[in-house]
């Protein structure tokens, strides 16, 4: 069991987000019948597409959404906000990317949110965050 696994949840090794874009970019010319050439392995190395956050800013919103009802009119017009931001993001994190920092905010809240219940809002931040603040966690949502 690795140091960073506490309470016996296991670990695992799945693909990375990075490995998985390759991946996608790789099929995608396969599947056009496009020659890999340098410029594109250079486009790779320059590609910016983060595919986790691509496929969990449309659930993260919904989510949201679904428990907005609870919320103050300030809180649901942010929540409004962010999700017009997010609303058909590419998952790419570029400079100009209004939505690739909403949804790195708002990650933060969500993650720091988890367990909760079960360690307490004093319990270890230092023992949630291992279990889940991970590319793995995220991929279990």
């Amino acid at each position: 069991m690795p140091d960073n696994c506490v309470n016996d949840i296991g670990a695992t090794f799945s693909s990375t987000t990075r490995a998985n874009r390759l991946d996608e970019m790789i099929r995608g010319w396969i599947n056009e019948g496009h020659k890999i050439t340098m410029d594109d392995m250079s486009a790779m190395q320059q590609d910016d597409t983060d595919v986790m956050a691509r496929e969990f800013a449309p659930k993260l919103v919904n989510i949201a959404q679904k428990v907005s009802d609870s919320l103050t009119k300030d809180q649901q017009g942010k929540l409004d906000k962010m999700a017009r931001i997010l609303q058909g993001w590419d998952g790419r994190f570029n400079v100009e990317s209004t939505a690739a920092t909403a949804y790195s905010f708002t990650m933060g809240h969500f993650i720091d949110s988890l367990l909760l219940d079960y360690y307490g809002s004093e319990g270890s931040v230092e023992t949630r965050l291992k279990i889940v603040d991970s590319y793995f966690f995220m991929d279990f949502l």
